[in-house]
């Protein structure tokens, strides 16, 4: 399943992809991700283990998946994020910065696959997490 979601970013670019290439930055501004380490890291390329707990009805289930991101510097910047979790949970992301209006439109491609009955569940919950994410990058610069 595909989805593209967007938002204005009252920064400049370069701002923008600093914060989003930042690992650290993950769990501040993604509302399931607790904790992030960094496994391997050189200039085109870092790879993180992530905890999150993901609400699943009135509990929190916890999963700790692996992460890559791969950054593209150069004009259109690009972040590109793929995370496999269990059991054969593959969120595929990518962002792109374009000047606008004075700050950065973010516009984030968002792939996701997941085993049939956990689907529409692993969809719901990864578009839901990734738009706020989005409204917390937003929030990062708008004070």
């Amino acid at each position: 399943m595909a989805f593209e979601l967007e938002q204005w970013v009252s920064a400049p670019v370069d701002a923008v992809y600093a914060v989003l290439s930042d690992p650290s930055q993950i769990a501040v501004l993604h509302p399931l991700i607790e904790q992030v380490t960094v496994t391997f890291r050189d200039a085109s390329r870092v790879d993180v283990e992530l905890f999150e707990h993901v609400p699943f009805g009135p509990f929190k289930v916890p999963n700790r998946y692996q992460a890559s991101v791969l950054f593209q510097p150069e004009a259109p910047r690009k972040l590109r994020l793929r995370g496999v979790s269990f059991p054969k949970v593959v969120v595929s992301t990518e962002f792109t910065l374009e000047p606008s209006n004075d700050g950065t439109r973010v516009v984030e491609r968002l792939e996701v696959s997941a085993l049939v009955g956990l689907q529409g569940f692993v969809a719901k919950t990864a578009v839901e997490a990734h738009r706020k994410q989005l409204e917390n990058l937003a929030r990062h610069f708008a004070r």
